[in-house]
Parts: C-alpha cells; sequence; structure tokens
C-alpha cells in the first residue's frame, strides 16, 4: 500500500513566515540604503554641475581674453600700416597728381556741383 504524506497548514506557517520576514528585511534594508544613495547621487550630480559651470566660465574668459588680444595685435597691425601708407611720399605725390588730373577734365562739373548746392542752400534760407 502507498505510503502517502500530508502536510498540515501548521508545519507550512514557520517557512512562509521566515520567508516574509526575510523578504521584508531585504526590502527595508534596500529602501534604507537607497535614501543615502540618491542623496549622494543628487549632491555629487549637483557638485559636478556646478564645477563644470565654473570650468566653463574660465574658458570662456581665457577665450576672451585671447580674442582681445588677437584683434589688438591685428587693429595696431593695420594702423602700422596705414601710417606708413599716409606718410609715403610717392604715395601722396602720386595721388595729388591723380586728383589734379581728376580736377582739370571735370573743372564745368566740379564748379557746376558747387553753385547747385549754393543755390539749394539760398532757396532754404527763410
Amino acid at each position: 500500500m502507498e505510503a502517502t504524506t500530508t502536510i498540515t497548514p501548521s508545519a507550512q506557517e514557520p517557512v512562509k513566515t521566515k520567508k516574509g520576514l526575510t523578504r521584508k528585511l531585504v526590502i527595508s534594508m534596500l529602501l534604507v540604503g537607497s535614501l543615502p544613495l540618491l542623496i549622494g547621487l543628487l549632491l555629487a550630480f549637483y557638485q559636478g554641475t556646478q564645477s563644470i559651470q565654473e570650468v566653463n566660465g574660465a574658458s570662456f574668459q581665457a577665450l576672451g581674453t585671447e580674442t582681445a588680444r588677437k584683434l589688438d595685435f591685428v587693429v595696431s597691425d593695420e594702423m602700422a600700416q596705414t601710417m606708413v601708407l599716409a606718410t609715403n611720399p610717392d604715395l601722396i605725390q602720386l595721388l595729388e597728381k591723380q586728383r589734379d588730373a581728376h580736377k582739370r577734365s571735370q573743372p564745368d562739373r566740379s564748379c557746376s556741383i558747387v553753385s547747385t548746392r549754393t543755390k539749394s542752400m539760398d532757396g532754404q534760407e527763410p
């Protein structure tokens, strides 16, 4: 004959209670441990963001300073070249000759422009 074993509900209860208690302890430990973890992560994120902003600000400041220095060099170089051109006697003579040639080729036009402007200004006076 076959022997059957039956498990009574009273024998299963201590095993369930032990598993349930272990589960509750593990869950509570995870929850208690996750709170400091989240706070630490948020603080690390905040501090990292702040330091990145400071580094970027310093980088942009250095970039602006370098750009200003380069512009100063470019403007100084252009001013020096302009001074050389403005004081070059050969260039000055050439430009004066061209101006005189232009005046000789169109003397009536310059006089007519002056007279037209003078007449318009006279007409505007009350």
